[in-house]
This record gives structure tokens, C-alpha cells and sequence, in this order.
């Protein structure tokens, strides 16, 4: 293919995507997290759609119900651990990593209620 055919489907393909996009509505929703929460990170997806985060500088993990906006904190018992990365499994359980302390734990789902 020579260059101006090139450039010309590129010029198409690049007004076609800014069409779909303007077409599109977008909707962006924020919550402010409970004040003791501090340094959100790593959000992940549990089974019944609660939002899960961890809270770093408060050396817990927090659960967001993104239906009802309420949010609930879960310190964690070994202090200082640094919890960063966690994950859902399939039954609800989360797991995550405690950078500081070196281990794994378990959040169970039974609990979290």
C-alpha cells in the first residue's frame, strides 16, 4: 500500500473512531472514602459487585457497596503490613499481599458482611 492510500485510510479510521466516541455518553462516578482509609489503591471486583480497595496508609482494606454508596473498613490484625494487590475469588473471599510484612492473607466473605 503507498503512502497517501495509507494516510488517507488512516484519516477515515481516526474520523470514524471520534465519531463513535462523540455519539457516545460517558457517565463518571466518584465516592469520597471513609477519612481513617487513607492512600486507596488496587480496586477490585468481588462476585456481588462491591468494590473492594485496598487501604494503605490505614493498614486496612475497605469494601465499597457501589449500589448503596456505604462503605465499610477491615483493619487489618498484623500492624504495619502495607497491604497493596488484592484479588476476589469466585466465592467472595479476597486476598490480598502485605508488601511490609512479607505474607498473604485472606479476607473471608463471610465476614465482610
Amino acid at each position: 500500500m503507498n503512502r497517501n492510500v495509507y494516510t488517507l485510510v488512516m484519516l477515515i479510521f481516526a474520523l470514524c473512531v471520534s465519531l463513535v466516541c462523540a455519539a457516545s455518553s460517558v457517565r463518571i462516578e466518584e465516592w469520597s472514602i471513609p477519612s481513617g482509609d487513607r492512600f486507596p489503591h488496587d480496586p477490585a471486583v468481588a462476585p456481588d459487585g462491591a468494590l473492594w480497595y485496598t487501604a494503605m496508609g490505614s493498614n486496612g482494606l475497605g469494601r465499597l457497596d457501589v449500589k448503596s454508596g456505604q462503605f465499610r473498613s477491615y483493619p487489618l490484625k498484623t500492624e504495619d503490613s502495607g497491604p497493596h494487590g488484592l484479588v476476589a475469588d469466585r466465592d467472595g473471599n479476597i486476598w490480598f499481599t502485605a508488601n511490609y510484612k512479607g505474607y498473604i492473607g485472606r479476607l473471608d466473605r463471610r465476614a465482610a458482611r
